[in-house]
């Protein structure tokens, strides 16, 4: 069973007490499923959902992020309303959503996908679910990346630097894994052992050369 509470995008209304500038408004799922009759708490689980892909746009398009946010700040009135699909953020946002509460085991998130989550202060898993579905389409991460600007500019900033730092850093070589270290040891092994076998041989041979010396 769930409900879907409003994420409303209002202008905030003016000391004067003038109406408020309507909005667009969008949904986050919330299950209660766990505790009947007790939602969870709602605020706490937007924030997370909006962390998550934040977190997941920024890694895969860091360049795009870094723009939006920097738009975010800069001209705040041109990403409040946002221009979205509706339909496919709804499809993205369920997606986090569900990975919050699935009991069932999930993929593991990358290094990238983790480092990401700590920037923001979110669970991996819910940036690793994501990615994969922002991987579908490109679409779903312009969505996302309009979506998290429209609410929060600095978020958007936060996860698009780390995503940057991500990609500066994978082009750094990895460090030796196990396996590369295992192979290196037996190329060294063979090496030494091709050098014990000529120091041997060499031990073998007639030393004619110092017995004339001698004579």
């Amino acid at each position: 069973m769930g409900i879907k509470i409003p994420l409303n995008l209002m202008t905030k209304a003016p000391s004067t007490g003038a109406e408020k500038k309507p909005g667009m408004r969008l949904s986050v799922p919330i299950n209660l499923s766990r505790k009947k009759g007790k939602p969870e708490s709602s605020p706490d689980r937007q924030t997370q959902t909006l962390r998550a892909v934040a977190a997941a746009a920024a890694l895969l398009k860091a360049d795009c992020a870094l723009k939006k946010a920097k738009e975010a700040r800069d001209y705040p009135e041109k990403v409040i309303e946002p221009n979205v699909s509706e339909d496919q953020l709804a499809e993205l946002i369920t997606v986090v959503s569900e990975a919050q509460d699935s009991s069932l085991p999930l993929p593991l998130a990358t290094i990238e996908q983790v480092a990401a989550a700590r920037a923001v202060d979110v669970n991996p898993v819910m940036v690793r679910a994501a990615c994969d579905k922002m991987q579908e389409d490109e679409a779903y991460i312009e969505n996302g990346i309009a979506w998290v600007a429209a609410f929060d500019g600095e978020l958007l900033r936060k996860a698009a630097r780390e995503g940057a730092r991500q990609l500066m850093l994978n082009k750094v070589p990895a460090r030796a894994t196990p396996a590369s270290l295992a192979n290196r040891v037996e190329i060294l092994e063979d090496q030494l052992m091709q050098l014990l076998k000529l120091d041997q041989e060499g031990d073998k041979k007639p030393k004619s050369s110092s017995v004339k010396g001698k004579a």
